[in-house]
């Protein structure tokens, strides 16, 4: 095509665009990617969408009226600023992707039809239908990769800025057990404190390859099937802290199948989980239960403070305070400091070390065997579950509360 031919083909092509009407356009379009991409009308308000769909019209029509490249347009202010209000709320850049190419699927062929109404000739308009076709291709790919490189940069500050400030005021939550404005606080950190949660640690060996991976993104991401709205933050470069919102007690053991076929993978992170707790004080136990079991989890790869005997291994003689927490968890209301509760705690501990025998506890303690089948009955009434599956932890527990109760827990 030469000179003149290609001067003729732009001119139809202005004029079939400048036939257009931008507003009319621009509604069409907003409607269009509303429907398809509900996600992207993020507001009550549709306004920052449609500034940003007319404000690319708007761009379209003078890149043609100018005669500027098609890759060297830019993207416009109000596009920058609807990327960035999308990138702080962590919608999927690839659904902003998609609404460019719905606006271009609206726009292109309106131009295409204004093309066939002008009085051009035949070969003309067949020029001018490759020539915009091909312009309006290469715009699309330049406007959209400068939409993702916003999207990211503004993603990653963002992100940075306030898991910076949350990780922070996380670290001061659990730095001491003053009380706070649970529901001010669970505001701030993006988490409801008033919940019932697990707590988890979860970090890459220091010989892994992956240890520049974002691990709070990775955990989102892999427990998304299993939990909603969990609390995970960076730790440090490698390691990451989380709290896991429980509504049923049947996720638990999905909780620990998702860990371990991520731990199972070719440089997967490993796993610590602190018990299932509630409230603020649960919050800020569960993770000192994942936080000392990380210092004995050795090679494995999922640990759980629920397993017989784990507990016991990783506090007593480490932790005072945890290790009499863990014992208080383990036992429940019959950890309470009362003296019915003690004379309960005292029979079953006797009772377990005698192998379950009810007459060699009553010898022991000096009892009519009845009054020990009360005692060892009411005991596991307080404690709220049988102790079959535990035995073992109870019968710790009790040892440990009795170590730990002989002056305040440090």
């Amino acid at each position: 095509m030469d000179l003149a031919d290609e001067a003729t083909v732009k001119a139809v092509v202005l004029l079939a665009a400048t036939s257009l009407d931008p507003a009319a356009m621009a509604a069409e379009v907003t409607a269009r990617i509303v429907a398809e991409l509900p996600e992207l009308n993020g507001s009550r308000s549709q306004d920052p969408l449609t500034s940003s769909v007319r404000a690319n019209i708007d761009s379209v029509l003078e890149a043609l009226t100018e005669g500027i490249s098609p890759d060297s347009v830019e993207l416009p202010s109000a596009a920058k600023e609807y990327t960035r209000w999308l990138a702080q709320r962590g919608l999927r850049v690839t659904a902003l992707v998609r609404a460019y190419r719905l606006g271009q699927g609206v726009m292109l062929p309106a131009i295409l039809t204004g093309l066939r109404a002008t009085s051009a000739s035949t070969e003309v308009k067949l020029l001018a239908h490759d020539w915009i076709t091909l312009w309006s291709l290469t715009q699309v790919d330049a406007v959209t990769e400068q939409v993702i490189d916003t999207y990211e940069l503004e993603r990653d500050r963002w992100v940075q800025g306030r898991s910076g400030a949350r990780t922070v005021r996380i670290r001061e939550l659990l730095a001491d057990d003053d009380d706070v404005d649970q529901d001010a606080t669970g505001v701030e950190i993006g988490y409801r404190l008033r919940g019932v949660h697990m707590a988890l640690t979860a970090w890459y060996p220091e010989e892994s390859v992956s240890i520049s991976t974002n691990l709070p993104a990775v955990l989102i991401r892999d427990f998304a099937s299993v939990v909603d709205g969990p609390l995970l933050v960076a730790a440090d470069h490698h390691a990451a802290w989380g709290w896991l919102p429980i509504t049923d007690y049947a996720m638990v053991p999905r909780i620990r199948e998702a860990a371990a076929r991520l731990a199972a993978r070719a440089d997967g992170p490993r796993f610590t989980f602190g018990t299932v707790q509630s409230g603020l004080s649960g919050f800020r136990r569960s993770h000192r239960e994942a936080i000392a079991l990380r210092r004995v989890a050795g090679d494995h790869s999922v640990v759980d403070a629920a397993d017989p005997g784990m507990m016991l291994t990783a506090l007593v003689g480490t932790d005072r305070q945890a290790a009499h927490d863990w014992a208080e968890t383990v036992l429940g209301p019959l950890a309470s400091d009362t003296e019915p509760d003690a004379r309960m705690r005292a029979t079953l501990q006797v009772f377990l070390r005698t192998g379950g025998s009810y007459k060699a506890t009553a010898e022991e303690l000096l009892l009519h065997p009845n009054s020990v089948k009360y005692r060892v009955g009411r005991a596991i009434e307080r404690r709220g579950r049988p102790i079959g599956d535990d035995r073992l932890d109870v019968e710790a527990a009790l040892l440990v509360l009795d170590a730990t109760s002989a002056g305040s827990p440090d």
